[in-house]
């Protein structure tokens, strides 16, 4: 974000299920202005409202093995 890495993952696990899973089907992304719940908790009285978001751009990677054979 702000040109800045913001993570990577190159492992991980899954319950209940064998690796790459859940990453072996396809993902949306979803960008939303969410408000309330157990993560950021509930809005202030002075919260203001309609919120806004603005995004320069969204950057998505295809991640391709390839497999190859050397003599």
């Amino acid at each position: 974000m702000d040109n800045e890495l913001y993570e990577t993952q190159t492992n991980w696990s899954t319950s209940n299920a064998s690796y790459p899973a859940p990453f072996d089907q396809p993902f949306y992304i979803i960008m939303n202005l969410a408000v309330g719940g157990a993560f950021g908790g509930d809005p202030e009285p002075d919260t203001v409202f309609p919120g806004e978001m603005q995004v320069n751009y969204v950057k998505v990677y295809d991640f391709v093995t390839t497999n190859s054979v050397s003599n």
